[in-house]
């Protein structure tokens, strides 16, 4: 195997040194999109966070749509907000 390049190189080297599978996302799971929402959609006063490239909110929306733990996978942004934990 070729030496690790970066963090995840590395972390397959050191746990997986057999190699891993590698699959497409639509293969292993469902690809939902939720809807389209802009900040004028949004208000501190509604009850659902919504997220858009970054851990901390926009802003809360009054519906949802997805139910509780699922995973979120932000497929767009910008930069601007960046947290490291």
């Amino acid at each position: 195997m070729n030496k690790p390049v970066n963090k995840i190189e590395k972390l397959i080297a050191d746990l997986c040194p057999q190699g891993v599978e590698f699959k497409e996302l639509g293969k292993v799971c469902k690809v939902l999109r939720g809807k389209h929402l802009t900040k004028k959609d949004l208000s501190n006063e509604y009850k659902y966070p919504v997220f858009h490239g970054g851990l901390i909110p926009l802003g809360c929306y009054n519906k949802y749509n997805r139910k509780a733990n699922q995973t979120m996978v932000i497929n767009t942004g910008s930069v601007g907000e960046v947290v490291r934990k």
